[in-house]
């Protein structure tokens, strides 16, 4: 190595001592500067200068081999530690009549430790991998040998090294930290790996046995087999397995392991063969079916392109067989449990068979008769006459009550609406049945029924309204009861009929349309009839109270009028009294008496006699002897009798005329006068009291 690499490699200071004197120099270089425990150091002297003789004196430093040296080049130097050392040169010429020294530094770092392993061994084909063990280190250089792949590597820690031989394999790792290099070698022991190979009987169909023949290794090895999905068994250690089963199809990987006895070492087989699907085989039917009724097939196994069957319908079939996938409309002309056979080939010729048994049942015989008198309304009674001992549906038609049966005769069956009914017979044994159909004409019974307008009071006529159903040529026939009058009719809508007596009254209405009549009865209450009578007691004079007397029926509600002027107007007394009536003339009195809804009304008048209200004036008071006079001022009228009575003293004392004059009277005092008025019914008086003087003596 020169000396311009090795400067350029390793950096280390330079130190100067100072020169001696300025006719020498001491220089010296060395290689490396840098240097590993145990290498070796090479130093050159670059001194310059100075006479003969020349001397050299080197120190290495601590733990140099050897330490010093007398010469101008010394022999290579050894390091045993680490760390900077510093070494001296002290150059001398002329005996020491110039000298010089010079000192460098020279770097000594540890060697590295080299070690790795491996997972050695392991079998031809087998990845083998490396660890290292050693100390840090810049590059690692791997040697893996030979048929090694790869051969080489300067990863720290190379995996998945692969040998294509078997044997020993010399490893060789070289490392380096910068400055030092280390290499290390070890073997690896690669196994032989046995050949695996193998045939089979397929391709077969699913539930056919499969057969497998190892062509590989056949002796000092061992034997696992993987024989795919659906395989029965799945797994076997035999060399050659036979009566392998797959339930299902499709392309099945199967994998062959041959382990070599002595080394372990294993390699592995992969086929792929071919399972083709066996059918699969069911099929239904729509049994149990009734004799010469159609059985349908439905196959519910394989379909499919290429995929042919065969049936066999068994005993008593029309047709016996079919190559159809879905046969229908296989008769059977007898009952009872019939095997049906299906085979079934698909396009690989993979072929299954399934066989059932179906049950053709006895078909029983539906027939009935029926009682009815076939209005609406009555009862219709239906008897069987088919098979018996079976269960029975009916539909009675429309409007029937009930609708439907599963009475073997059912009886009591009422129709509300009229017209053609078809009536249905279900007759069941088993699953098998049979149907009878017959009609019955249901004819309309009348609906009869009706209003009237009672209550009614005796007397008063009823009127009947038939509301009931109608139709042409129908027969009304009424019945009206006890008093009736008349007593029947044959009209949709009598009118006019009176009851004598009062009390419940039994109505009863027959219709009929020719074949069906039907009754409708209501009862109903006549009313009594109460009598309004009544007599007044009065002076019937105005201002007089008039008493009212009810002769007619007691015991009911009565409701009086007195007519204008009466006080109180009206009363619903028995026999109202003290009635005033502040007016004259005629007067109409109504009397409504009423019981429970029936009423009776008497009217009668009275004549009401104006009393005159009779005032008159006077010019008193006046002295004794005096004239006074009196003015009337009340009511009047013609044939009016005017009655005065003047008091004591008086003179005249009466008077008949209507205004008297010139009164006189003796002794004065107070004098009562009266003044009676009477119209030949009714009278009233007037008084008034009047003053006489008494005259003074003079």
């Amino acid at each position: 190595m020169n000396k311009k690499i090795l400067t350029l490699i390793i950096a280390i200071g330079f130190l100067w001592i100072g020169k001696a004197n300025a006719q020498c120099t001491a220089d010296f270089d060395r290689s490396p500067r840098t240097v590993c425990v145990g290498s070796p150091v090479v130093f050159y002297d670059l001194s310059t200068g100075g006479n003969n003789p020349k001397t050299w004196n080197w120190n290495f430093g601590p733990g140099a081999t050897p330490a010093t040296f007398n010469g101008q080049n010394p022999p290579t130097v050894t390091y045993s530690t680490t760390g900077t050392k510093t070494i001296t040169l002290n150059y001398t010429t002329n005996n020491g009549g110039c000298s010089d020294v010079q000192q460098r530094d020279i770097n000594v770092v540890a060697q590295p430790t080299i070690s790795f392993n491996s997972n050695s061994p392991q079998c031809v084909g087998q990845q083998f991998n490396f660890t290292y063990t050693g100390s840090a280190a810049l590059t690692y250089s791997w040697d893996f040998g030979i048929g090694a792949i790869p051969s080489t590597s300067n990863v720290q820690n190379p995996q998945g090294v692969i040998y294509s031989s078997a044997g020993s394999k010399t490893v060789t790792l070289t490392i380096s930290n910068g400055t030092c290099t280390q290499a290390a070698t070890q073997t690896v022991t690669v196994s032989a790996t046995p050949t695996a190979s193998f045939a089979s009987t397929a391709p077969k169909c699913t539930g056919i046995a499969v057969d497998f023949t190892n062509t590989g290794t056949s002796s000092g090895a061992t034997y696992s087999w993987n024989f795919g999905l659906g395989a029965t068994p799945a797994n076997s250690t035999s060399q050659n397995p036979t009566g392998v089963l797959y339930s299902t199809s499709g392309v099945k990987i199967v994998t062959l392991t041959i382990t070599n006895s002595t080394t372990s070492c294993a390699v592995t087989a992969t086929n792929t063969i071919n399972i083709n699907q066996t059918p699969t085989l069911s099929f239904t039917s729509n049994s149990p079916v009734c004799e010469n009724s159609a059985v349908n097939f439905t196959n519910t196994g394989t379909t499919g392109i290429g995929v042919v069957y065969n049936w066999d319908f068994g005993a008593g079939a029309l047709p016996a067989t079919s190559s159809s996938q879905n046969p229908s409309n296989v008769l059977y002309g007898s009952s009872g449990n019939k095997t049906v056979t299906l085979t079934v080939t698909n396009e690989y010729q993979c072929s299954a068979v399934s066989s059932s048994l179906i049950n053709i049942l006895s078909t029983p015989v539906a027939s009935y008769t029926s009682i009815s008198s076939n209005c609406t309304g009555d009862s219709v009674d239906f008897q069987n006459t088919g098979t018996s001992s079976a269960t029975y549906t009916w539909d009675f038609g429309s409007g029937a009550i009930p609708t439907s049966s599963t009475t073997e005769s059912p009886q009591n069956i009422v129709y509300s609406t009229s017209g053609i009914k078809t009536v249905t017979l279900i007759t069941t044994l088993g699953s098998c049945t049979d149907t009878s159909k017959q009609t019955i004409n249901i004819i309309q019974t009348p609906a009869p029924s009706f209003t009237t307008n009672a209550p009614q009071c005796e007397g008063s006529s009823l009127n009947f309204t038939y509301t009931g159903t109608t139709d042409t040529n129908w027969v009304y026939m009424w019945d009206f009861g006890v008093g009736s009058a008349p007593s029947s009719s044959s009209q949709i809508n009598p009118q006019a009929i009176n009851y004598t007596g009062a009390g419940s009254k039994y109505v009863l209405l027959t219709v009929s349309n020719g074949l069906c009549s039907e009754v409708a009865s209501a009862t109903f209450t006549i009313n009594p009839t109460p009598i309004a009578n009544f007599t007044s007691m009065s002076s019937n004079c105005t201002g007089d109270s008039v008493d009212f007397q009810n002769t007619g029926t007691t015991g009911a509600t009565y409701s009086w009028n007195f007519d204008n002027g009466a006080i109180p107007t009206s009363s619903t007394t028995e026999s109202p009294q003290n009635i005033v009536y502040s007016t004259s003339g005629i007067k109409t009195v109504t009397l409504i008496t009423t019981l429970g809804s029936c009423t009776d009304t008497s009217k009668q008048t009275i004549n009401i006699i104006q009393t005159p209200a009779p005032s008159f004036t006077t010019n008193a008071p006046q002295c004794e002897g005096s004239a006074v006079n009196f003015t009337y001022t009340g009511t009047t009228d013609t044939n009016w009798v005017y009655m005065w009575d003047f008091g004591i003293g008086a003179n005249p004392a009466n008077s008949s005329q209507q205004n008297v004059q010139g009164v006189l009277y003796i002794g004065g005092e107070s004098k009562i006068v009266l003044l009676t008025v009477k119209n030949g019914f009714c009278s009233e008086v007037s008084q008034q009291i009047i003053t006489i003087n008494q005259l003074p003596v003079a």
